[in-house]
């Protein structure tokens, strides 16, 4: 509901993603042969915006050896060889593309590997432990789409759905339309689509996870789109033209409408809005900034929040003078000569006053 407000790198995936799949939909139908190029272009540059990201070129993967195997059984020839080529150029442009991270990868594997281990459900499960949980999500992860969604009161209103009732139905639709029109490539691509970019979410906790379900929106618009035209079709041929644009209106209409209440009403009034963007530390750093003389406890103190306001913290205590029990810290001063000291209970210093540096500070009136 909140990523493309709260500038989170996932916002970015969905439009990667989809400019890439465009660029491939356009190389591999031959509407625009050098289309392959800006594909691997779009594939590489969507590998940097959000770790769900690297799931995505198991997309044009799969389609191809559905494709190729459905080629074979059928005798079908096709324009293999000019694929053949645009693939190959696909990949030598993702490949130059994506040279810095795959040598931050050789030189610090965990910075770029190690968030996949920490959240995968499948670390240190055996057996039928893994299955089961990734089957459990994957259940969690559909109904995302219907009655129950992402509990983090960071990404969403908790529990509420990812669509509206309306749009619910016409992604049922959709979803039943392209399984019935499997024949079609671009159905089996988007079933493709839609599934894999839904693994994110699926093999790590805390399904469903709406930050890493963040690439399967594209595909899932389409699957609405698809539900609509399917019921577009089944109207008198007059009512067509009519139907379709006041079925986009209605969804425009009853989401945006249903969204806005959750949105600035509902989630905004949530107890636990508070805290899941520590509003706490925030405060301190403004009131810290803008030159006031608050005591904090020592865990405010050392929030990011405080140490964006005030500057790399150093401390220069000699050993003994910190109080018995919390440590708390007054701020003084303003702008170069801010200074912070560590005092007792009744607000005493019982150490020297350390210097901060306010350089990255933002001024109480800019």
């Amino acid at each position: 509901m909140s990523i493309s407000r709260l500038g989170l790198r996932a916002v970015l995936l969905p439009l990667t993603s989809a400019l890439a799949m465009l660029a491939f939909w356009q190389g591999w139908t031959g509407r625009k042969p050098r289309a392959f190029a800006w594909a691997g272009f779009w594939f590489g540059l969507n590998l940097y915006t959000y770790t769900a990201a690297r799931v995505l070129p198991l997309v044009p993967a799969l389609f191809v050896v559905t494709e190729l195997l459905l080629a074979r059984r059928n005798g079908a020839a096709g324009d293999w060889r000019r694929r053949w080529r645009g693939l190959a150029l696909a990949l030598l442009v993702g490949a130059v593309v994506t040279i810095p991270l795959a040598v931050e990868l050789v030189r610090h594997p965990d910075l770029v590997l190690g968030r996949v281990g920490d959240v995968a459900v499948v670390e240190g499960a055996q057996g039928g432990g893994m299955l089961s949980s990734a089957g459990r999500n994957a259940v969690l992860a559909l109904r995302a789409f219907y009655d129950q969604g992402d509990l983090n009161v960071r990404h969403n209103l908790p529990g509420r759905p990812a669509t509206d009732p309306l749009t619910a139905l016409l992604f049922t639709v959709g979803v039943g339309y392209a399984l019935l029109r499997l024949r079609d490539p671009r159905a089996r691509l988007l079933l493709i689509w839609f599934g894999v970019m839904l693994l994110p979410s699926i093999l790590s906790g805390e399904a469903p996870h709406y930050l890493r379900a963040a690439g399967a929106l594209p595909p899932f618009a389409l699957l609405v789109g698809f539900g609509g035209a399917a019921l577009a079709g089944l109207a008198p041929h007059r009512a067509r033209p009519v139907l379709l644009p006041a079925l986009v209106a209605l969804v425009l209409i009853v989401g945006g409408a249903l969204t806005a209440r959750d949105y600035f009403g509902r989630w905004a009034s949530d107890p636990g809005l508070r805290a899941a963007f520590t509003a706490d530390a925030q405060e301190a750093a403004q009131a810290a900034n803008a030159g006031a003389s608050p005591v904090l406890p020592q865990a405010l103190y050392r929030t990011p929040n405080m140490a964006y306001a005030t500057g790399a913290i150093e401390e220069r205590l000699e050993a003994g003078t910190r109080p018995a029990g919390e440590a708390r810290w007054r701020l003084d001063g303003a702008g170069e000569g801010r200074r912070a000291a560590l005092v007792d209970a009744a607000g005493a210093a019982v150490g020297p006053e350390v210097p901060l540096d306010l350089r990255f500070g933002v001024s109480p009136t800019g």
